[in-house]
């Protein structure tokens, strides 16, 4: 029907490039020239994954296609009748299959349930194009239609997805919440389930409480009662990293556990690092099968698969049961290719978004245009804070409704309540808020400041009788030196090192580690002498506990979340401990403090400096804490130097925001008509390229790439890093195993930003594919293809750009200027 030929055709009164007619082009162009509405016509035309661009759809519409490449569409024009009338014969069929008379009884469609669509036909072509589920029929055979429906069936059957979540709890039932949960509900917890159970038409639900305070299972109650009266099929919980998603993942299971009586339902634990978390893996059991379609006792047609067709990163969203970090969900504002999956995955799911406070300006761009993605689909959100300000808490508002041009009147009780729990929701277009009073005593923390010089001293003297310490730094290479510190100088205590410049088997590792020896869990005796040091990878999510905390100082928000790690749990602490004490790092001067203000900012240190107390009360203070250092300030009342700051800091919250516009998906606008009568042409001119460059679009971080570390022996040998899997050698000239790939694999990390910036990185990338080169043969793997590897030398060092870079299995990955002769 197409020429698909590269070269260039040459007709009588035409040269065609046969590439100008892509194949979803052709379908949406001939079914608009036969009279189609656009919108409809331009789901076909996005059946790829890629709506149409402008530039290919031309000027005024797709069907100008044809008269611009007709030898494309009729060949040498012979057969134009012929090919026309196959074309009427095949739309009139699915017209009336689909329960038309006629095209025109097929209404133009908004443009958010286009994209729902598309997302339903890329997902059915990638099934009916799969040849495991539909093996190719032999050249030499004839197809007979009486192969159906029994072809269909079989496909089907292999797929065999798991049924999709039906919750059966439609109202605030305090037994069944102590069933699942082992603990009756909080009143917070209860206040949430009972509003949840009261809206018609639930929305958007932000839940602010004091860290510990059981959030997640007051979002995860609401969430069985909504999906019961909206009748969804699944729920996302979203996190800011790996290792929160990790630390939650273990108590969303045993939720997920308790929907799947008498079903099989999948499970996703979506990130990097997926891989690594044993808990996870052990779900992984092949594809699920219905207990009606096998000869499986019922018992083990129950309970939790992962399911092979979600198994894709694309695909992240529609297993039923989630778990993963934000930025799987933040791209469905992002202009990706088959960004349509992660929308028709979310549009039948509660969506929870856990610490919605932690995201810089750039991240709140695509959550807020997230949000306004979810609105329009009036998928319920549930949004967890114990530390959001008045204005975000309004901005959140603001963009699921998606109109951004309310009377400020009408919200301004929204964004300037400081009750403390409070609950704010919509239901429908009412927004309401709750304030909860809860009968429980407010926890003093005393605040001090200490030296950079006095903390060993402090440690010592503190820790004399027993107990552990957390000291949360905010950055990887004053943890690392701290770490070195310490370990030399106080030997009696057992030091611990986290933080995110680590191989992934590593991390996973210490990550255990961390919160088997920190957790709710951990007994008196073991965590006696324990010290551990880490960045702000420990920050939020985890349920850590510490008897005493330094850190360094960070904005307000963050340090309230870091000191929620402090007197934690309830339990029997050393008498000097007894009192909650954290210790604020006085590096003033010093390039760990500078390497604070490149993070942070001078504004929002010296605003958190100025209102730090020296005794805080949680969580009663919480609010005002927060909402004082984000205030607007009257800047007539400012110092010069001070109005310099405020000025650098509003200008790196602008830079940040303009910074997503060119790959931002912008949701439809309720107040425009194009939000009516819309097709999907020219939705992605611009878009994002690899799945890394998709989840890195999404936040603002430092620029960098994974690269997997082995050792490279003197005399050629490749192998594990000393303490991996037993120094084993892996032979280069094969393509690894299944297994042995995903060893591999495992050994990722990220190369420092400093030598990934634009003017080095292809230099960096260079050197490495070059020391690679040998290891040719294991990119067959698809675990590894595409892969790029840094073989390190038997001291486990590397050099490269000028830097020496090494590796411990303690302090990580290290870095240093200069390069050892």
């Amino acid at each position: 029907m197409f020429i698909n030929n590269s070269e260039i055709m040459n007709f009588d009164d035409k040269t065609i490039i046969p590439g100008m007619t892509r194949h979803p082009l052709a379908g949406e162009a001939i079914l608009e020239s036969l009279g189609c509405n656009e919108s409809i016509a331009s789901v076909v035309g996005s059946h790829h994954g890629k709506p149409i661009s402008g530039s290919e759809a031309g000027e005024e519409s797709c069907a100008e296609q044809i008269s611009a490449y007709k030898h494309n569409f009729y060949g040498d024009g012979s057969k134009k009748k012929i090919w026309r009338s196959l074309w009427k014969e095949w739309l009139n069929y699915a017209v009336n299959y689909a329960g038309f008379e006629s095209l025109d009884d097929i209404v133009e469609l908004r443009k958010d349930k286009l994209v729902l669509y598309s997302g339903l036909i890329v997902m059915a072509d990638w099934i009916a194009s799969n040849t495991e589920y539909f093996p190719l029929i032999d050249i030499e055979s004839v197809g007979m239609m009486d192969d159906y429906p029994d072809r269909v069936e079989k496909a089907w059957n292999k797929l065999s997805l798991p049924s999709s979540w039906v919750s059966e709890t439609r109202f605030a039932d305090q037994e069944h919440f102590s069933k699942t949960f082992g603990f009756p509900p909080s009143i917070v917890q209860e206040s949430v389930m009972e509003i949840a159970e009261d809206c018609i038409d639930p929305g958007l639900f932000i839940i602010e409480a004091p860290m510990g305070s059981g959030k997640t299972e007051a979002a995860l109650g609401a969430s069985e009662i909504i999906a019961a009266n909206k009748r969804l099929g699944g729920l996302f919980f979203g996190l800011p990293t790996q290792a929160t998603a990790n630390g939650i993942f273990t108590r969303l299971k045993s939720w997920a556990d308790t929907q799947s009586d008498k079903e099989k339902h999948s499970i996703k634990l979506a990130h990097g690092m997926a891989s690594m978390n044993k808990e996870y893996m052990s779900l992984f059991k092949g594809k699920a099968v219905q207990y009606e379609d096998s000869d499986l006792s019922e018992s083990e047609s129950e309970g939790l698969v992962i399911h092979s067709f979600f198994s894709g990163r694309k695909q992240s969203l529609l297993a039923d049961f989630v778990v993963g970090t934000v930025d799987q969900l933040l791209m469905i504002a992002l202009k990706r290719k088959h960004f349509m999956l992660r929308h028709l995955g979310a549009a039948d799911k509660v969506i929870i978004i856990d610490e919605c406070h932690s995201y810089d300006a750039y991240m709140s761009e695509f959550l807020e245009e997230t949000l306004s993605w979810l609105g329009d689909y009036h998928v319920p959100v549930i949004l967890l804070s114990a530390t959001l300000t008045g204005k975000k808490r309004l901005d959140f508002v603001r963009a699921y409704l998606n109109d951004h041009t309310v009377d400020s009147e009408l919200y301004g009780s929204i964004a300037e309540s400081r009750g403390y729990p409070l609950i704010t929701w919509i239901d429908g277009n009412k927004i309401d808020q709750k304030e909860i009073e809860i009968d429980k005593k407010d926890t003093e923390v005393k605040i001090s400041s200490v030296p950079q010089d006095d903390i060993v001293d402090l440690i010592q003297d503190k820790l004399s009788q027993g107990g552990c310490a957390g000291i949360v730094v905010n950055t990887v290479n004053y943890a690392q030196e701290l770490a070195e510190k310490l370990t030399g100088e106080l030997p009696e205590f057992k030091v611990m090192l986290f933080h995110s410049r680590y191989i992934q088997s590593d991390r996973a590792s210490i990550e255990e580690d961390v919160v088997s020896s920190f957790g709710k869990k951990s007994s008196e005796k073991s965590r006696n002498g324990l010290i551990l040091i880490g960045t702000q990878v420990i920050e939020q999510s985890l349920d850590i506990d510490f008897d005493i905390m330094l850190t360094e100082i960070c904005p307000m928000d963050l340090l309230l979340q870091r000191i929620g790690r402090l007197h934690r749990h309830h339990r029997k602490r050393p008498e000097s401990l007894g009192d909650a004490e954290c210790f604020v790092i006085n590096n003033e001067g010093t390039s760990a403090r500078k390497g604070t203000e490149l993070i942070y900012g001078k504004w929002l240190l010296r605003q958190t400096e100025r209102y730090l107390p020296e005794r805080i009360f949680i969580p009663r203070d919480i609010p005002e804490l927060v909402n004082d250092t984000y205030d607007i300030p009257d800047v007539n009342s400012l110092s010069d130097d001070e109005k310099d700051e405020y000025a650098a800091f509003q200008h790196s919250v602008y830079k940040e925001q303009d910074k997503t516009r060119n790959f931002i998906l912008e949701a439809p606008d309720k107040k425009n008509k194009l939000f009516y009568n819309w097709t999907l042409d020219g939705m992605m001119d611009e878009e994002v390229g690899s799945d890394s460059q998709a989840e890195a679009a999404v936040r603002d971080t430092d620029p960098s790439f994974d690269v997997i570390v082995m050792m490279k022996h003197r005399d050629g040998r490749i192998s594990y890093l000393p303490g991996h899997e037993a120094e084993r050698v892996v032979e280069r000239e094969r393509v690894p195993g299944y297994d042995e790939a995903r060893l591999i694999a495992g050994q990722r990390i990220k190369m420092p930003s400093v030598l990934c910036y634009p003017e080095i990185i292809e230099s960096t990338i260079g050197q490495l594919k070059i020391d690679a080169a040998e290891l040719s043969e294991w990119y067959e793997s698809p675990w590894l293809a595409g892969e790029l590897f840094m073989l390190v030398d038997e001291n486990c060092e590397y050099r490269i750009g000028g830097y020496t870079l090494s590796y411990d299995k303690f302090y990580g990955l290290k870095y240093r200027k200069g390069v050892d002769e």
